[in-house]
């Protein structure tokens, strides 16, 4: 029971780090686009569109994505500290 509520608090807080991340890189892509080096120019295409231009589209999308990402990430970090604790044990 305990590992079932280590691994969710995992997701929990990958989520919202997640979170913070997406919002942090949509900020930043916001004020790329407004004021930052490209002039203007770059390219975009369906294979080679710069994220943050992503980020400006589908700030939604962007953020889900990572907020999913990041608590994948969480929960494989507390199953690998079980599986590392119950190695230790013996």
């Amino acid at each position: 029971m305990a590992k079932t509520g280590d691994v969710l608090w995992g997701a929990l807080g990958g989520a919202i780090l997640g979170f913070i991340v997406a919002k942090v890189f949509e900020t930043w892509a916001i004020l790329f686009s407004r004021y930052g080096v490209h002039n203007g120019s770059y390219q975009v295409g369906p294979l080679y569109t710069p994220l943050w231009i992503q980020a400006n589209n589908h700030p939604t999308r962007v953020a889900v994505v990572v907020v999913i990402l990041y608590a994948i990430l969480g929960v494989l970090l507390v199953l690998y500290l079980h599986h590392r604790a119950a190695c230790e044990q013996g």
